[in-house]
């Protein structure tokens, strides 16, 4: 009945602004270059408070910085360098992340309300 198969690449997950915002939340670049790459947009509201991509980079980031703050687990058994050496390296991950939403006009969410 239907050649969908030929139209569509089963194998790549949906096209969608909720897979846009997963993607951002597990800091996976490549996939959000794809999907950004296809025609997600990426200024379009991931929930009915009109939340975008950025608010969830920027919630995301801010749970790095304060887990920085208070290690828990393995972390807890670095020392000050090597958490020092943690941080930097997640932070120079999401300043890749923000300057990839930023460069294809990433806006947070602001209400007056």
């Amino acid at each position: 009945m239907g050649n969908c198969e030929t139209c569509i690449e089963i194998e790549q997950p949906a096209l969608t602004t909720e897979r846009l915002a997963s993607a951002v939340r597990s800091g996976d670049v490549a996939e959000v270059r794809r999907l950004l790459d296809s025609g997600v947009c990426v200024n379009s509201p991931i929930d009915d408070d009109g939340h975008t991509v950025l608010d969830v980079f920027l919630v995301e980031h801010a749970g790095t910085l304060q887990a920085a703050l208070s290690p828990r687990g393995a972390a807890r058994r670095f020392d000050a360098d090597a958490l020092t050496a943690q941080l930097e390296k997640e932070h120079a991950h999401a300043q890749h992340m923000f300057k990839l939403l930023r460069d294809r006009g990433a806006t947070v969410s602001y209400s007056y309300d």
